[in-house]
């Protein structure tokens, strides 16, 4: 059972073999487990938590259910891939509209060539390989979508992350 978050004292794992399952996370704490269905965030069983805790249990796994998510996939070997729907850059960010309803923005401080890029460039960019990949010809820089929802940015930029 390899936990993928920990937050608030509680733990965010699966079990082996669940893959037959919709997308779920078990979430333990102090001898407690819940259960919760990922799309849509939805309680799917609870052993002795109280409403309560369930609330604020939901709420965080709503917080992180893109990561949640990405982690469940990549577990039991399932592929999926995040899609945008619509893209923009703002105030430093890049801002992402996902198939999924969700949303996401990362600065684009992360990328070297998009950190440097005068803003007129960076309003240029396209939506590439139906949703899957970030394109700015003029800057000729290309982000996988599904690298940047799930934080996967230059090694420089994780290092700095991680400190």
């Amino acid at each position: 059972m390899p936990t993928v978050l920990r937050k608030n004292g509680y733990r965010f794992h699966f079990y082996s073999h669940e893959s037959t399952e919709p997308a779920h996370i078990h979430v333990e704490k102090a001898g407690r487990e819940a259960k919760f269905w990922l799309r849509p965030v939805q309680l799917a069983s609870n052993d002795g938590f109280s409403v309560s805790e369930l609330r604020t249990i939901g709420k965080l796994v709503q917080a992180h259910r893109l990561y949640l998510e990405n982690r469940y996939i990549e577990f039991h070997g399932l592929r999926a891939a995040i899609v945008a729907k619509k893209v923009s850059v703002k105030n430093g960010l890049v801002h992402l509209w996902l198939a999924d309803g969700s949303t996401h923005a990362f600065p684009v401080a992360y990328y070297p060539r998009l950190a440097e890029a005068r803003p007129a460039a960076l309003q240029k960019v396209k939506l590439r390989l139906s949703g899957k990949a970030l394109r700015w010809e003029e800057l000729d820089e290309d982000i996988w979508i599904g690298h940047a929802v799930t934080g996967k940015y230059p090694k420089a930029v994780s290092r700095l992350a991680a400190a």
